[in-house]
């Protein structure tokens, strides 16, 4: 969640239910500032270091649970498939570092 800086960010969130409470904690705390989300907007830090988690959703019994990580979607326009079989794709503009090994 940390990582969610940004609107566009947001925009990646896969859960619907998660988004919205992620929208509506920003707007909680005065909406964004310059395009950016306000600092300790998920997590509040204590003086030992804790952090308490602010997005909580309810279980089965309405008890709290934290919201610690969300999935993302990024939909990349050239990305390869990697192997014929599966769901595995590269991105290939980022891959500036490569190791080749050839089996003997």
């Amino acid at each position: 969640m940390e990582a969610i800086t940004t609107l566009k960010h947001i925009n990646q969130i896969v859960d619907p239910v998660i988004k919205k409470l992620v929208f509506n904690r920003i707007q909680y705390l005065g909406g964004f500032i310059k395009g950016k989300i306000p600092k300790n907007a998920f997590f509040i830090t204590t003086k030992t270091g804790k952090k308490i988690p602010k997005i909580l959703l309810p279980n089965r019994n309405g008890d709290p649970v934290p919201v610690l990580k969300v999935r993302s979607r990024v939909i990349l326009g050239n990305a390869v498939q990697i192997k014929s079989e599966g769901n595995k794709y590269v991105n290939p503009r980022n891959n500036h570092h490569v190791l080749i090994y050839e089996d003997l």
